[in-house]
């Protein structure tokens, strides 16, 4: 599916945009996934499927959204206040997660299984790990999946190692956070 471009206002302002399944009763949509099963020592655990939500909106035709909350369910539809800032996470997840996507997110094959549940598996990391590391495999929140050659978690963590290393960004992204009260809170790019 496409990126889609938000038509955004200023940073201090936020738009409330309604999102739904582009495919009815399928939050993936055309987009790959995978089962996963992470531990958060300080948090809940989740164990199901993860990767890409392909969603429509009022404000766009299509767009693919990752999940921020491992807390919440995705609703169908939910409507959400949009922010350039995600309260929750400190300044330095926030910073990872804008690395990740200008790092990784234009080389990302999304219709891929490993590579969507992957990059799920390393937003998450970001959001939720409390230690100075990013492992999936390590730290107070980690991936109960096999660490495999051509799995999701190994995928993942190569997104992790990426996203700490000296590597250049392949493209500039807005980073546009979902925020909603009842949903599932969810993070999206547009190019810049």
């Amino acid at each position: 599916s496409a990126i889609a471009v938000l038509a955004m206002g200023s940073a201090a302002s936020a738009d409330t945009v309604t999102l739904s399944f582009t495919v009815p009763g399928d939050a993936f949509g055309s987009n790959g996934s995978a089962s996963v099963n992470v531990i958060d020592t300080n948090g809940p655990d989740y164990n199901g499927t993860g990767g890409a939500f392909d969603l429509t909106s009022t404000l766009a035709d299509q767009f693919d959204l990752f999940c921020v909350q491992l807390n919440q369910n995705l609703v169908n539809p939910t409507t959400y206040t949009t922010s350039t800032t995600l309260g929750v996470a400190n300044p330095t997840a926030q910073t990872n997660l804008e690395r990740l996507f200008e790092t990784s997110f234009s080389t990302l094959d999304l219709m891929d299984d490993v590579q969507s549940a992957g990059f799920q598996l390393a937003v998450w990391e970001i959001v939720y790990e409390t230690s100075s590391s990013l492992s999936l495999f390590g730290g107070d929140f980690f991936s109960n999946n096999p660490n495999t050659p051509g799995s999701a978690a190994e995928f993942g963590q190569g997104l992790l190692a990426i996203v700490l290393g000296p590597a250049s960004i392949t493209q500039n992204y807005e980073v546009t956070y979902f925020l909603s009260e009842s949903g599932q809170d969810l993070v999206g790019v547009s190019p810049i």
